[in-house]
């Protein structure tokens, strides 16, 4: 549940895009392109798939949790195997 003025945590996400490119292996992402450098992922945490607000045309999109080197991503791409993507959150 939000208060009033403030969208949810999905909506919240899907504003926060920062495009990022995806390299794939068996349906899972393997590493990304993201400010400059590529990142490997040592491992997917989660992966969901979420429908967003199709009402409003919205895309469905598959998202990621990946762990790396350097952090904790939060990715989402069209589909497994797509290589334009989004980075939506990283956690500290």
């Amino acid at each position: 549940m939000t208060r009033e003025g403030q969208s949810s945590p999905s909506s919240d996400r899907r504003q926060a895009r920062m495009a990022c490119r995806l390299a794939w292996k068996d349906d899972e992402p393997v590493r990304f392109f993201w400010r400059g450098r590529w990142h490997q992922v040592l491992r997917v945490q989660e992966a969901w798939l979420d429908a967003g607000r199709w009402w409003a045309g919205e895309k469905a999109l598959w998202f990621y949790r990946v762990a790396t080197a350097n952090g904790v991503y939060e990715l989402a791409a069209e589909g497994a195997g797509v290589a334009a993507a989004q980075v939506y959150r990283v956690y500290d």
